[in-house]
């Protein structure tokens, strides 16, 4: 039955802590069930509202946990905020973020 909803996508997007790992620690069984899904065809995200760290340690970390990625496959909520205001403001802007 999983499957078959999971059939239903293209993509799937994970949030991190507490999804894949909780601490230092990978969540029981979250890198076999995304490893299968990716094996399946179904391509993966992994996303975070957490940005004080940057994707190429996020990705090293899931690498640890036994997870194959790329570090553009990481995006941060300070990735999504630059690139909505890259769509808002002209290059070059001066800008105060608060």
């Amino acid at each position: 039955m999983v499957a078959k909803v999971f059939d239903q996508y293209q993509t799937l997007l994970l949030d991190l802590d507490g999804v894949i790992y909780e601490g230092e620690n990978a969540i029981v069984d979250a890198v076999p069930s995304i490893t299968a899904m990716r094996d399946s065809g179904i391509k993966v995200g992994y996303i975070t509202n957490n940005s004080s760290r940057k994707p190429e340690t996020i990705a090293s970390q899931l690498r640890g946990f036994g997870l194959e990625l790329a570090v553009e496959e990481v995006i941060s909520s300070a990735q999504a905020g630059v690139e909505l205001l890259s769509t808002m403001i002209p290059a070059g802007s001066k800008v105060l973020v608060v």
